[in-house]
């Protein structure tokens, strides 16, 4: 329901939820890649938004060989693929986006994550990669910086 909550403020017109466990994604990664195959054949998407695989947390790390494993399921045209930061920065970078004027709903969206927020404040730890990243590299209030990531091999 909390991904709801924020799907609606974010203008989500769909979400698909496979319901695999938490920080099990690497165990069931055969069938994650299943999975998201037929939603990718299906849809056709041509972005795919996913965390890094350099990031601390499990599920974070194994996303990007699920996404690279369900292409190739799929035997479609590759999406380009674009990684995020989440629990660990980002070293290097593909693009930058100014997010100044979308930053209040992505903070009202997080906040709908309250079972997430009794754990971490990411609301917070949001807003200080947002401010460092249009500080450092977006000449802006507020950015976030995206990292290609390569679908084959």
């Amino acid at each position: 329901r909390e991904a709801e909550d924020a799907g609606e403020i974010l203008s989500v017109r769909r979400m698909d939820f496979f319901r695999f466990p938490d920080c099990q994604l690497d165990v069931q990664a055969v069938n994650v890649a299943d999975s998201l195959s037929k939603l990718i054949f299906q849809e056709q998407p041509e972005i795919i938004y996913l965390p890094h695989e350099n990031d601390d947390h499990p599920d974070h790390q194994a996303s990007a060989r699920i996404l690279r494993n369900a292409i190739s399921i799929a035997d479609c045209c590759a999406p380009t693929a674009l990684s995020y930061e989440v629990w660990t920065p980002l070293v290097d970078y593909y693009h930058v986006e100014n997010v100044t004027t979308m930053m209040s709903r992505k903070i009202r969206a997080i906040r709908c994550h309250k079972s997430q927020l009794a754990q971490l404040p990411y609301d917070r730890a949001a807003t200080g990669i947002n401010l460092y990243r249009g500080a450092t590299v977006g000449g802006c209030r507020f950015a976030e910086i995206f990292q290609h990531v390569g679908l084959i091999g």
